[in-house]
């Protein structure tokens, strides 16, 4: 159980590095928008006005990542904290093992595309 805890909370802090990473992208990026929108000196292109959409799009994505980094790193702190000696997970080759064993009986066919 300690090293299962020791795990979530290694997984936790990194979850955590990495969101306060994506957000100084994300400050970067909205600064860069901005100076772009105050400099009018800035004539825009066709292909400038493609490169901007597509890095509004990119700011988009990073917004989503950052909020579902931030949601898994809450859900895997609340999973620690409520970790059971019961709900310890096996030995990961025991239950792959186990896995693989119950599946060999099962032969179905590939679905066709």
């Amino acid at each position: 159980m300690v090293v299962m805890q020791k795990v979530y909370a290694n997984i936790a802090e990194k979850l955590d590095k990495l969101s306060g990473q994506i957000s100084s992208l994300l400050t970067l990026f909205e600064g860069a928008a901005k100076a772009f929108a105050q400099n009018p000196n800035l004539q825009v292109a066709g292909k400038d006005k493609e490169f901007i959409e597509k890095i509004d799009k990119l700011l988009a994505q990073d917004r989503v990542i950052a909020k579902t980094l931030e949601l898994l790193e809450e859900r895997t702190r609340e999973h620690a904290g409520a970790l059971s000696p019961a709900e310890q997970p096996q030995q990961p080759g025991a239950q792959a093992q186990a896995g693989f064993q119950a599946s060999a009986g099962q032969n179905k066919p590939l679905p066709r595309y």
